[in-house]
């Protein structure tokens, strides 16, 4: 009996020394899954320079002659998940294009402006709690494109014409992707480019751009 109640005993000391390692069990698991939470960036911001190879050509037409626009880009994306963000794009780009025609009588000397916007919306694809160096990323967004042109420094018109221009907005999207390098904790450098089609004045017409810019997260 003395034997029995001995054991007895020592099996209630260890047991008291084990139980408490459960609760640090517990509390490891739920400091490491606010640590993952943590390491999620609610979502980013980018601005950039952006360039676009778009058709242009005399007379205000369209042709597979694409020609480079220079300006900016924007975005902001919210992640609604670790690979998953709802994006909004916003670019501008613009070119001048000097241009010279005549009808018989003096030589009618032109430049044209093509402004070419965009308004976009949809889904990013990254892994937003990547630590790496070089992060990709793709894209998928539709919305409004706007194509305008404007006449500027008319000399020598024919009976005050001096060119036709086109002026609409339709439907356009943004498909394609690229990748941050990172340079601090929440700031990277982007390469990135997309294929950007427009309907225009009841044509597509086939867009690109490429930029590169400062992300934020």
């Amino acid at each position: 009996m003395l034997i029995w109640h001995l054991l007895s005993r020592r099996r209630v000391h260890l047991a008291e020394a084990v139980r408490p390692k459960i609760p640090t069990t517990k509390k490891s698991a739920a400091k490491a899954k606010q640590t993952s939470s943590t390491t999620r960036s609610a979502g980013e911001v980018y601005v950039g320079y952006s360039g676009m190879a778009a058709p242009t050509t005399t007379g205000g037409g369209f042709s597979d002659n694409r020609k480079i626009h220079n300006g900016v880009q924007t975005s902001v994306t919210i992640n609604a998940g670790r690979y998953i963000g709802l994006k909004g794009d916003f670019s501008v780009a613009y070119r001048d294009q000097k241009e010279a025609f005549t009808s018989g009588g003096p030589i009618t000397t032109v430049t044209r402006r093509t402004t070419i916007y965009n308004v976009l919306g949809g889904v990013q694809l990254k892994d937003n709690e990547s630590e790496a160096v070089v992060q990709p990323f793709g894209h998928a967004l539709v919305g409004l494109g706007v194509y305008r042109q404007s006449l500027r420094d008319c000399r020598n018109p024919i009976g005050s014409f001096c060119g036709t221009t086109v002026r609409d907005y339709g439907v356009a999207g943004a498909f394609g992707g690229g990748f941050d390098v990172k340079v601090a904790d929440r700031a990277g450098v982007r390469f990135g480019g997309d294929y950007n089609p427009m309907r225009i004045e009841k044509q597509t017409i086939n867009n690109f751009r490429f930029g590169v810019g400062l992300v934020f997260k």
